[in-house]
């Protein structure tokens, strides 16, 4: 006689089986109905299409040849490799100073402008060093958003270029 712990095992069991097989049937049914998702469009380096061979969009028609993608590569592959080897010194230089210079000059360039806010709050109020300090924050957010920009354009401009022509 089998016991209750081992009915109820047996019974959840059952319902998490034919739980499982309804869900398997409706992804295969729900699958086979679907139709594939359109190609992406053929990535651009440098107002150069990478047309794609065999042809999968309406971009990248006429279909390239060989020879017209071998100049093509031989002509920007020399220029790819300049802008990359100076897009990753001028990577390294966003490095050295985010990572070297700023944790060791940092403190003390903080601990001089709050010196400088609170001369300015005890000369001039507390509402002029308020509205100085605002302006500087919007200023600061603006700086870090171009820099953010300026290393994203690097990467995508001068670095990855290379890859892509040699993988193209």
């Amino acid at each position: 006689m089998p016991s209750l712990f081992g009915k109820v095992l047996g019974t959840a069991a059952q319902v998490a089986g034919s739980a499982a097989q309804a869900a398997a049937q409706q992804v295969m049914v729900g699958s086979s109905a679907q139709a594939p998702p359109p190609s992406p469009p053929p990535p651009k380096v440098w107002c150069v299409t990478l047309r794609r061979k065999p042809v999968l969009t309406p971009q990248d028609e006429p279909e390239i040849g060989a020879c017209e993608k071998l100049c093509t590569k031989l002509l920007v592959i020399p220029f790819a490799l300049v802008t990359y080897l100076i897009g990753w010194i001028i990577s390294l230089l966003f490095y050295l100073v985010a990572c070297c210079c700023c944790p060791v000059f940092g403190p003390y360039i903080f601990t001089a402008l709050a010196a400088t806010r609170l001369e300015t709050a005890q000369s001039l109020g507390t509402q002029v060093a308020a509205e100085r300090t605002k302006e500087d924050a919007q200023k600061a957010a603006g700086m870090v958003v171009c820099l953010a920009r300026f290393y994203w354009s690097v990467y995508w401009n001068m670095i990855r270029p290379l890859s892509m022509f040699c993988e193209w």
